[in-house]
């Protein structure tokens, strides 16, 4: 791959602070959830481990003490902020009782690119507010092409009815989401004002893992484009060579995301090229058993497949790579609704895109669909043998 990776030096406390409150909010809604939230071990999904939970907490204090501590101090900021919980719940594609999916206040955070929530300002938070709406409703390449005139922070009330109809959500996430664009001065001065309190968290606890930082961001800078991250977008056979080619990525180690990734890819060039990575994910998953991960992404994948919709997509993309529009048109969708379907088939996998101008075009990801349908043929003679 050749392009410019920037790998910061330092981690961006803004991101991190509304990682964790993300990270609060998305606890509160798995109400399985038995343990506090700062007691829970680094592991969440100990079934996929050959160690126990607590061995691995063992194994990295520093980061566990950091998660801990951080989660224990922003509880009180948190707790209570039932308006906040419910904008957070603005997601469209959430699988049920999860926050995944596109979530519109996240999505909106996340394009802000700066490093301070001191530096947060008004017209550029409502910008981004009115791009995130846009893209929740919208495939990116049908957006008009004049993105300013689009995100022009002095917009009115009455352009926003209309987009937010469009938006694949209940009625009530419709109404939090209207009441957020009518109170958005509001809102601003809330966030700001709790990001700065989250950030101070984050950047206080630091000392407790600043070595493993360092060290893990000179590792990076080593591998570059060989990093984990890199590999594992192209197990999901995202190409990279294409989208926006002449622009650089951003490689961000995350604290919070610890032993998580994500990435957001915009076809808007506005908007940085951005991959966070988490801080124990390559530690963490040379702990992990091989054959458990493989069983757990297998029912991923076939619960991804249970729904009839995405199977047509599967189906329509046998027969050759497509963009958005081609497969909305085909299936009578959206191609709102369309691209958050992709998004649940490309977190388990099954489908890889590429860009190209304003579009994304996607593809069989054909080594998962094998790999999925050998584990299949596995069960069909096992239950055989007996």
């Amino acid at each position: 791959m050749d392009r410019q990776i920037i790998i910061p030096d330092k981690p961006n406390f803004f991101n991190e602070a509304h990682i964790l409150m993300y990270d609060y909010f998305a606890h509160l809604e798995a109400k399985h959830e038995a343990v506090p939230w700062h007691e829970k071990p680094l592991v969440t999904k100990p079934g996929t481990f050959s160690l126990a939970p607590e061995v691995i907490n063992e194994m990295f204090p520093d980061v566990r003490q950091y998660i801990s501590r951080c989660r224990k101090e922003a509880t009180p900021l948190l707790e209570g902020q039932d308006d906040l919980q419910n904008l957070f719940r603005v997601v469209v594609g959430a699988s049920e009782g999860k926050l995944d999916g596109e979530n519109f206040l996240i999505g909106l955070l996340v394009m802000l690119d700066i490093e301070d929530a001191a530096d947060l300002q008004r017209d550029e938070f409502v910008s981004m507010a009115l791009l995130e709406l846009n893209i929740l409703a919208r495939d990116e390449a049908e957006m008009p092409g004049a993105i300013d005139e689009l995100t022009s922070p002095a917009f009115e009330i009455s352009e926003i009815f209309s987009i937010v109809n469009e938006v694949a959500i209940d009625d009530a996430k419709r109404m939090t989401l209207l009441r957020f664009f009518q109170e958005i001065d509001a809102w601003f001065e809330k966030l700001k004002d709790l990001l700065l309190k989250l950030q101070k968290i984050c950047q206080k606890h630091y000392p407790l893992v600043e070595k493993r930082f360092i060290e893990n961001v000179a590792q990076l800078k080593k591998e570059g484009a060989e990093a984990y991250a890199f590999q594992w977008l192209s197990r999901i056979t995202f190409d990279l060579t294409t989208f926006r080619p002449k622009d650089p990525i951003t490689l961000q180690l995350s604290l919070i995301i610890y032993n998580g990734m994500s990435f957001r890819f915009s076809t808007v060039e506005r908007l940085p090229l951005l991959i966070l990575f988490g801080i124990l994910v390559d530690d963490l998953s040379a702990l992990q058993d091989r054959q458990r991960v493989r069983d757990e992404l297998t029912e991923r994948q076939l619960k991804a497949i249970a729904d009839q919709t995405r199977l047509e997509i599967l189906r329509s993309l046998s027969r050759g790579e497509q963009y958005v529009q081609q497969l909305a048109d085909q299936l009578q969708l959206t191609a709102a609704t369309l691209s958050h379907h992709l998004n649940q088939l490309l977190a388990v996998m099954l489908v890889g895109l590429r860009g190209e101008g304003r579009r994304n075009y996607y593809h069989l990801n054909r080594n998962e669909l094998s790999a999925l349908a050998a584990d299949l043929n596995r069960l069909a003679g096992n239950y055989g043998e007996k």
